[in-house]
Formats: C-alpha cells, structure tokens, sequence
C-alpha cells in the first residue's frame, strides 16, 4: 500500500464522532498505554460447549461470512494519526483468525480443550493490530467441541452482540443444512457514524445539549459520590477491580413482583424500582441529597441500523434531587420522569459533556467515584448451530478495572432476579462488596413491603450491615 493511499483510507475511514463512547475508550487506551498499563476490560470473549452434529470449518465459514456483513467488525484503532482524536481504520482485507484444534485422542480432552480456550481468551494484541477478533475451535469429541470468540468490548454493544450470534447461527446454518433464514439488509456502522459526526457539527443536538446543561445546574458532568467504602485498599492501584455475584431470596423476589406489578399501572418498571433502591443505598453510604447515577440507553431509534453490528449505545448522567424529602413511592416517579426525559436526549452521551465541559478527565481516569446501574431482563435462549445446541461454557478472566460500583441485576421474569457487582478494591474488600449487595436486597424488600416509606426512614433500617 502506498503511502498516499493510506492516507486516504484514514481520512476516509476514521471513526467520526468525537464525545462518544468508542473515542472516550480510544482515549483511555491511549493514556493506558502510554503508561504500559493493559486494561482488561478492553476485551470480550464469548465460549460455549455445543453438543451434537457439528463442523469446526462451517463454523470458521460463517464467523468469516458474519465479519465481512458488518463493517465494524473490521476495525481496528489508531492512536494518533488524526491530530485530536484517535481513529478507526477498517480492515477488510484481514478475515478473522480462526484456530481448529482436534484434541478428542487426548486422555483428558476435556481438560486440553479447556486449556486451548483458556489461552485464547488470555491472549492480547494490540488494537492497532488487525485482525482484532480471533476464534478457536476445539473438538473435544464426535458430538462435543467448544468455540471461543475474542473481540475489542468497544467493537459492538449488547444489541450489537445478539445480532452478531443471530447471523452467524443463520450463515452456519446455511452453510450446513443449504437452506435456512434470509438475512434482510442492514445500515452500515460507518454510515451512522458519519451522520453522527455531522449532526454533532451542524447544531442539530443543541436542544440535548441544552437540556444536559440545566440538568447539570452549573455541577461536573462526572456524577461524582463521595464515598471512602468499607475495609477497601484506599493506597492500592486505583483501577483494580473485584466483582461478586448472587441472587437475591425467594421471598424477596416474590416481594418485588407483587410490588412491581402493581408500580406498573403508574409507569414504575422494574428497572424504575430498582434503581429508586440503588439511590437510596447511595444516600445512605453518602449522606448526599442529590445524586448522579451513569445508565447505559441504546440509541438505536433509526430501524435502518436495527440489524447492524456496532458500539451505538451511549452512557447517560441524569441527576435525581432532594432524595431525603420523598417517600419511596415518589422518589419511583421521579426515577421514571426523570429517566424517559434523558432517553429522549440520549444522542448527546455522558462523555460528550464531559468532552464539552471537563476536557481534562475526557478519556482519563476520573478523578472521583461515580456508580453504573443496569437492569437486564434475562434471555435464556441459546444459539442452535444447525442441529447442535450451544451451552454456556465458563473460563476464568480477570476482573475489569473499576473506577467505582457497577450494579447490574438479571430478572428472569419468572422466579429468579440475579445480579453482579463490581467495584474498585479501593473501595470495598470481598467482603464489604458482599454486604454492599447483601444491603441493596434488604432496601429492595423493604421498599416492596412499604413504598410508602420515606428515603430517609430506609437508610435506617436496622438490619443493613455497612455503616453510615
């Protein structure tokens, strides 16, 4: 390639839209390693155990006709090359690299097989690498193999996540069965950046970012919590994570569907009432009246770009106000009102006001605690690769750095309401994460039994472990 030529692909190809997630992330990772700091979080690997009749070359067939579909698969990332900010170069002449290991002879295949998977989802390379996503493939048996896949975590959101299994289960089903589900056209990645870039440059997001100012009232975008934690290593690496995982009893879980299905005449869902619990736990370990919580939003309101893989999704920073003056069934409205007015700005993200307003700890370490609230509703439906069926498949990895507390609850809609927790070990030790999380189940149950409750009565129940 010559050099001209390469110019011209950057300009072309770089990824346009400052203020967004992927570019905060690119600027992390570019402070990370001009530290020689390697962020785990960085990367994203999806394993499953798949039982019954199954071809390892089908399967490298359909991951490679699943890439070439979507162009955000092809990317990798620059550091650099594009003055302010760091760039995206897309890499379709480099296919995925695929590994096929046949270790079913083995004595212990199974422990072999693991071992493979293990070190293919350890393995790092540079983001300026290409390609970034990688698979292995092992068979470990006539009926038994395990598939990993490996890919930048900046490379696709959630959404983008299902869509990528859907069409790669319907290319390997073509490939094996020759006949199966059309695939309807989808936007391209590159196209939806670029329009971002220039409604961000027309002033077409100036009610947004109107919006997002007087939310903030004159404050940091950086939704801050002053919070020390509990028995964490307040002098230990500041970017070192730890996570713990549960769920939460029966009865409380019984509790909680009774409450929410009567919330549910009012608006109040689930992920309403659970981060209304969230709030008043972050009251309670702060004492602040007014508190900011990061909520990821989908941004996906163009059907054009429904079925494409990509990082759409943006982080969001509202601001919920005057918490101790509520009782729990109004601090539930004001979650509600409160989020459907940020989903209706949700194209101006968190970092592009932090971009705007606080340039200093734009793609940085942030200089104070801040927690993430999520709500998923669990699907439980796996993958079915022709005739054989996918099955989750379980390795070790390390924990994600943190800057503060994740929260992230499951609710299978039936019995059972999960959740994880990860949080900065600066904060918490293991065992004050886990009475971190044993206090959010007491305040879940005890705002189902009595909404009516006042915040400020909650945080003192006698039964929460972690101290004011």
């Amino acid at each position: 390639m010559t050099g001209d030529m390469r110019t011209d692909i950057l300009s072309v190809q770089r990824f346009r839209h400052p203020g967004s997630v992927q570019e905060c992330r690119l600027r992390l990772e570019e402070w990370a390693a001009s530290r020689h700091i390697e962020l785990a979080w960085n990367q994203e690997v999806t394993t499953w155990r798949i039982v019954g009749d199954f071809a390892p070359q089908m399967m490298a067939e359909a991951i490679k006709q699943t890439w070439q579909r979507h162009d955000a698969l092809t990317a990798t990332y620059h550091f650099g090359v594009f003055g302010e900010s760091p760039g995206q170069l897309l890499r379709p002449d480099a296919p995925p690299e695929i590994r096929l290991s046949d270790v079913s002879s083995e004595s212990d295949s199974a422990a072999a097989a693991r071992a493979l998977v293990q070190r293919h989802c350890l393995e790092r390379r540079p983001l300026t690498a290409a390609p970034q996503m990688s698979a292995q493939v092992v068979r470990t048996s006539e009926t038994e193999h395990l598939v990993s896949i490996r890919h930048p975590s900046m490379m696709m959101d959630h959404w983008g996540f299902d869509v990528f299994v859907r069409d790669l289960a319907v290319f390997y089903t073509n490939l094996t069965v020759g006949a199966g589900p059309r695939l309807d056209d989808c936007g391209r990645y590159t196209d939806y950046t670029d329009a971002e870039y220039e409604a961000l440059r027309d002033g077409s997001w100036s009610d947004s970012v109107d919006f997002w100012l007087d939310n903030y009232r004159g404050e940091s975008p950086i939704p801050g919590l002053p919070l020390t934690g509990w028995r964490g290593n307040s002098g230990g690496d500041r970017l070192a994570g730890g996570r713990t995982a549960g769920a939460f009893s029966p009865e409380t879980v019984q509790e909680l569907r009774e409450a929410w299905r009567h919330g549910a005449a009012r608006g109040i869902t689930p992920y309403c009432f659970m981060l209304a619990v969230v709030l008043v736990l972050l009251h309670r370990l702060t004492g602040e009246r007014d508190l900011g919580v990061l909520v990821p939003a989908a941004n996906r309101d163009q059907w054009e770009y429904h079925d494409t893989v990509g990082l759409f999704a943006t982080i969001l920073a509202p601001r919920f106000r005057d918490l101790p003056d509520l009782s729990f069934d109004a601090l539930c409205e004001l979650v509600r009102d409160t989020l459907n007015d940020a989903l209706a700005h949700q194209r101006v993200s968190y970092h592009d006001m932090q971009r705007r307003l606080t340039p200093e700890h734009y793609g940085r370490p942030l200089p104070t605690t801040t927690c993430y609230f999520d709500y998923w509703i669990q699907d439980e439906s796996l993958p079915a690769f022709g005739t054989a069926q996918a099955e989750p498949f379980r390795v070790k990895l390390p924990p994600n750095e943190q800057e503060g507390l994740a929260f992230n609850l499951y609710d299978d809609r039936a019995s059972a309401v999960s959740y994880s927790l990860s949080y900065s070990r600066r904060l918490f030790d293991e065992a004050g994460a886990q009475a971190l999380t044993h206090d959010l189940e007491e305040l879940a149950a005890a705002a189902a039994r009595s909404p009516e409750s006042a915040v400020a009565s909650l945080t003192t129940l006698p039964s929460l472990r972690i101290p004011r």
